[in-house]
C-alpha cells in the first residue's frame, strides 16, 4: 500500500509519472474484485431464470478482524481517485472535513478531458453567454430524448450550480498551471441537438489536447492539492474488497461505516468512517457477467471488442472494457439496489468523413450501407451517427463527396480546436482540409477516384456488396441537391450539396467504438445509495460514473463532457460539500 501525503507528493509524483497522459474521452475511476461468467447447467432458460443471482450477487466470506493488520479513521473515506472521487476529497476537505481516499490504482485516474458547464467566467472571456433559462431548454429537450427516465433531481443540480462548481474548478486547477480553453460547439442544422461551446477542457504548452490529455492532468491536479494543499493522504494500490455495515465485513444492517482494503503484501487494511463512505470506482463494463445482466444490448453489440481479463486499474486509454465494477459489486453486497433506467452506453464516432458542424459532429454527407442504400438524416452529432451504424449490416459504412465539399465553408475544425485557438490549434483552411484527406489517402483510410463509377468499384473491393444500388443512391441525392428537397430522409435543404465535382472521396467505417458503460448503484439527487424500498442506506455514497439513474438511454455527447463536467464535477462538489458540514 503506498500513501501520498503533504510531504510525499512531490517526489511520488515524479517517481510514479503522477502526470503522465493517454488519450481517451471519459470515465472516472478504479477500484478490485473478482468476478466470472456464469452459466446455466442445463442451458435453458425461462423466466424464474431471472430471478436467480449472479455470481456477482453472492458476497465473499466477510473479512475477519484477525486478518486486518492496520486500521486508520477518518470522516469520510472516498473510494477511488478517479475525478469524481477526488473533486468530492478536495471540496470536503477545503470545508475542514477529516478525508481519506483509498483507490485500486497507483495515481490518479481519468481519460479524455471534456467538462460540461455554462454561465462560466471562461465561457464570458469569449463573450459565450448561456443562462440558466437557456440551460432549462437545453435540458428539457435531453430529458425528454431519454424519456424522462433518468433522476431530474441530479440534472436540476447541474443547471443550478455548474456555473459555481466549473469556476471553482478553473481556479483550482490554474494553481497548478493547467489553461482552459472551450471546445467549438455544435450547430444543428434543425437546432434539435444544437449546444455552443459548453465544453471546458484544461492544457499546457507541452500537452495543448486538452481534450484527450486534459482528464489525467486534472485529476493529479487534484491529488496535488488534496494532499501537499490540504494534507490529505491518498492510499495507492490498495483495492477495496469489502464495506463494513454496522461494524460487520459485508453486513445489510445499520450504517455503512468503513470498508477493507487488500493491499500488495497480501494483508488487509480497515478504512473507518464516522461520517461517510464514498464509492466513486468507475464502471464495470470489464465484468461479463454484471454486462450480461444489466447491459445486454452493449454486450451483445461489442462483445468482440470487450475483454474480461484482469483488470488494470491504472488504464486510461483503453477502448475494450474498463473497471471491473468493483464498487457496484460491494454495494450490492451490503442492500444497495440497481438504478431503475438501462445502462447507458457511452459510444462516439459515427459516419467517417469531413465533419462540417465541428469534430463532434457525424459526417453531413451521404451516408451508405453496404447494400448502397442511406439509412438515415445524416445531420447528427458523432454518438448518434455511432449508434445508427451499429444497425446497419456488418456495421459497415461509407461516407461519400466531392472535392467541391470543401468549399462548403471558410474553415475546418478538427480535435484539439478550441474556440479562438488559445491553445495554439488553428483550424484548417478549405487547402489545409484538402491536404489532409490526401493524407489519408495515402494512410489507406481515405478513397479517392475521378469518376463515381471508378469510386464505387473501389468500394465494392471494401465491402460495398450492391454497386448498382449505390450509383442510384448518389444519382438521387443529387438530385435532391439541385432540386432542394430530400425526398427520403427530409436533411435540411442547407446541408444537401452535390457530389459533382471531381475528384470524388469516400471513407470507410466499421463498427462505431465504445468508451465505457454509465450507471449502477440506485442513487437518489443527494448522491446517497438506495436499498430496494428507495431508502438511503446510512453512510453509504456513490458518484461518478457509477451513479445511477443520471441517463434515461445512452450518453448521446449533446451535452458533451456532462459526465466529467456535470457528475465527477458538480455532482461530486456538492457531495463534498454536503459532507463536510452535515
Amino acid at each position: 500500500m503506498e500513501s501520498i501525503s503533504r510531504r510525499s507528493f512531490v517526489s511520488g509524483a515524479a517517481a510514479t509519472g503522477i502526470l503522465a497522459t493517454f488519450g481517451g474521452l471519459a470515465g472516472c475511476a478504479p477500484q478490485a474484485v473478482d468476478s466470472k461468467a456464469n452459466s446455466n447447467s442445463e442451458g435453458i432458460l425461462d423466466a424464474n431464470s431471472l430471478e436467480q443471482k449472479w455470481s456477482f450477487e453472492v458476497p465473499p466470506e466477510p473479512i475477519s478482524d484477525s486478518d486486518v493488520a492496520e486500521t486508520y479513521s477518518a470522516e469520510i473515506v472516498v473510494v477511488g481517485s478517479g475525478l469524481a472521487g477526488m473533486v468530492t476529497a478536495v471540496a470536503a476537505a477545503e470545508d475542514g472535513a477529516d478525508v481519506i481516499v483509498v483507490s485500486a490504482s497507483s495515481k490518479g485516474i481519468s481519460r479524455g478531458g471534456s467538462n460540461f458547464g455554462f454561465g462560466t467566467k471562461a465561457q464570458q472571456a469569449h463573450d459565450i453567454s448561456i443562462t440558466k433559462d437557456d440551460m432549462r431548454v437545453y435540458m428539457k429537450s435531453q430529458l425528454g430524448q431519454g424519456s424522462f427516465l433518468a433522476d431530474n433531481g441530479k440534472w436540476a443540480d447541474i443547471l443550478n450550480h455548474s456555473s459555481e462548481v466549473m469556476d471553482w474548478e478553473i481556479d483550482k486547477l490554474a494553481s497548478k498551471g493547467l489553461n482552459v480553453s472551450l471546445e467549438p460547439g455544435f450547430t444543428d442544422p434543425d437546432g434539435v441537438l444544437t449546444m455552443p461551446a459548453a465544453a471546458h477542457n484544461f492544457f499546457t504548452d507541452e500537452l495543448p489536447l486538452g481534450f484527450k490529455d486534459g482528464a489525467p492532468q486534472q485529476v493529479n491536479a487534484m491529488v496535488d492539492i488534496f494532499t501537499n494543499d490540504l494534507g490529505g493522504t491518498v492510499y495507492f494500490d490498495s483495492p477495496v474488497v469489502q464495506l463494513t455495515r454496522g461494524g460487520v465485513p459485508n453486513g445489510i444492517e445499520g450504517a455503512v461505516d468503513g470498508c477493507i482494503a487488500k493491499v500488495a503484501d497480501g494483508s488487509y487494511v480497515k478504512f473507518e468512517a464516522s461520517k461517510a463512505v464514498v464509492l466513486a470506482t468507475g464502471d464495470f463494463s470489464r465484468d461479463k457477467d454484471m454486462m450480461a445482466k444489466y447491459a445486454p444490448w452493449t454486450l451483445k453489440t461489442f462483445g468482440d471488442v470487450l475483454t474480461f481479463d484482469e483488470p488494470d486499474y491504472n488504464v486510461e486509454a483503453n477502448w475494450s472494457g474498463l473497471m471491473p465494477g468493483d464498487g457496484h459489486k460491494m454495494a450490492l453486497w451490503v442492500g444497495a439496489a440497481w438504478q431503475k433506467t438501462p445502462c447507458a452506453p457511452m459510444v462516439c464516432n459515427g459516419c467517417a468523413g469531413p465533419t462540417r458542424q465541428g469534430p463532434m459532429g457525424n459526417f453531413f454527407g451521404i451516408n451508405m450501407n453496404i447494400k448502397g442504400k442511406r439509412y438515415f438524416n445524416e445531420t447528427t452529432n458523432f454518438s448518434y451517427g455511432g449508434f445508427a451504424i451499429t444497425n446497419q449490416p456488418k456495421q459497415t459504412v461509407f461516407g461519400i463527396w466531392d472535392s467541391e465539399y470543401v468549399n462548403t465553408q471558410a474553415s475546418w475544425d478538427y480535435y484539439g480546436c478550441t474556440v479562438d485557438a488559445v491553445n495554439g490549434c488553428v483550424p484548417f483552411t478549405p487547402e489545409e482540409m484538402t491536404a489532409s484527406w490526401d493524407a489519408n489517402i495515402e494512410a489507406g483510410t481515405y478513397f479517392k477516384a475521378d469518376t463515381l463509377e471508378e469510386l464505387v468499384a473501389i468500394l465494392a473491393e471494401n465491402g460495398l456488396e450492391d454497386t448498382e444500388a449505390a450509383l442510384k443512391t448518389i444519382n438521387d441525392y443529387n438530385r435532391y441537391a439541385e432540386q432542394g428537397v430530400d425526398e427520403e430522409f427530409r436533411v435540411n435543404p442547407s446541408e444537401l450539396f452535390p457530389i459533382s465535382t471531381p475528384p470524388f472521396y469516400a471513407a470507410k467505417s466499421v463498427g462505431t467504438q465504445f468508451l465505457t458503460i454509465c450507471g449502477g448503484i440506485r442513487t437518489n439527487s443527494q448522491m446517497q445509495a438506495l436499498d430496494a424500498s428507495d431508502n438511503p442506506i446510512q453512510g453509504l455514497y456513490t458518484t461518478g460514473i457509477m451513479t445511477g439513474d443520471m441517463y434515461g438511454n445512452v450518453y448521446n455527447f449533446v451535452f458533451p463532457g456532462l459526465n466529467l463536467g456535470g457528475v465527477c464535477g458538480t455532482l461530486s462538489y456538492l457531495l463534498g460539500k454536503r459532507l463536510a458540514t452535515q
